[in-house]
């Protein structure tokens, strides 16, 4: 079990500077569009995509990607 303690501590390490820019990245996107919520689509049991706008691009475009 320390064994995956540690791998789960070294993890942690690397995903959360990566999760912290998503997030920041995220958020500027949110605002500059005037967005209430963005929402990850795979985690959403439906979405209207004509009454909808996918920011992914956009949130890419921010991270550098």
């Amino acid at each position: 079990t320390t064994q995956v303690v540690i791998l789960s501590d070294t993890f942690e390490e690397f995903a959360k500077p990566i999760m912290e820019k998503l997030d920041a990245a995220i958020k500027k996107v949110a605002v500059a569009g005037g967005y209430v919520y963005i929402m990850d689509k795979n985690s959403v049991l439906f979405i209207n995509d004509a009454l909808s706008v996918d920011v992914t691009s956009d949130i890419k475009k921010e991270l550098g990607i």
